[in-house]
């Protein structure tokens, strides 16, 4: 009989808590019950997705590829839209509509101000009358292309922006860890993700700590810490305090602290163990 596996996959955040519940004594200084283990993970993480639901119509990078912010990662077919914008555009640009208004309409100002110069007496009322209707119809057609042509504008402005939202561009610098959809393959919208890109250049380092040595290591700024497995060597580095908990937990004692490693030269990995290197301070 085969066995089965009788623990559910568990989320990072439980991870820590069983790798990190180590429950100190402090009588004073930094006197530990034993090492302060957390594991690396990005300081930036994120999952994309296409806003718009369609075909994929390109993917622009590969897995482990480094992506600068704005870099184009991948593209929707956007044809039929590509279409609309060109014709939008002869609409925006176009000015004949204007142009053939503003000359009717001059041409029925000067004809209203020519009857108005002769005077009541010697014009006649219809005539007159009817000349100023020919000059108010004009003004209308000349005020309503006007109108048109700024609405192409914002028609115009309303199709390129669906395009761009048919594309997906990174929002950060980072590198490509994982592509979840191939080319011709349909999305159906925000709810599908088509990759992920993660910021390397900085990693933080989560540990779970008793609530005295996290106050003091917030008032240090700082604290060295060293790859387990690889104790001495390289990875060996000061990593900065970016943020204690406010919050203890009550099933072990300890608050949640996030550490700062520098990391653009890529020595330090994410995923992996670190061990808090603390020592009792001298009497």
């Amino acid at each position: 009989m085969s066995r089965k596996r009788i623990y559910p996959d568990m989320n990072r955040t439980i991870l820590h808590n069983l790798i990190l519940a180590v429950v100190l004594c402090l009588p004073s200084g930094f006197a530990t019950a034993g090492p302060i283990i957390g594991i690396t993970e990005p300081v930036e993480e994120i999952a994309l997705a296409i806003p718009e639901p369609g075909i994929i119509s390109e993917i622009s990078v590969e897995e482990g590829q480094r992506v600068n912010q704005r870099d184009l990662l991948a593209r929707l077919d956007a044809r039929s839209h590509e279409t609309r914008q060109k014709i939008a555009a002869m609409k925006a640009e176009s000015k004949a509509s204007i142009r053939s208004a503003k000359a009717e309409l001059d041409l029925r100002e000067k004809r209203l101000k020519k009857l108005e110069q002769l005077g009541v007496g010697n014009t006649n009322p219809d005539e007159l009358a009817r000349a100023s209707v020919d000059y108010e119809t004009a003004l209308s057609r000349y005020e309503l292309a006007q109108e048109e042509a700024a609405q192409a504008v914002i028609e115009l402005e309303q199709i390129t922006i669906e395009i761009e939202r048919r594309i997906l561009r990174s929002p950060i610098e980072g590198i490509v860890t994982r592509i979840l959809r191939d080319e011709a393959e349909s999305v159906g919208g925000g709810d599908t993700l088509v990759m992920t890109v993660v910021n390397l250049d900085q990693l933080d380092l989560i540990v779970h700590i008793e609530t005295d040595l996290a106050e003091q290591m917030a008032r240090m700024g700082s604290v060295m810490v060293d790859r387990v497995g690889h104790e001495g060597g390289r990875y060996l580095v000061s990593a900065a305090v970016e943020f204690v908990s406010p919050v203890v937990d009550a099933s072990s004692g300890t608050r949640r602290v996030r550490l700062r490693l520098e990391n653009e030269d890529g020595t330090h990995v994410s995923g992996v163990k670190y061990r808090l290197q603390l020592s009792a301070p001298s009497s």
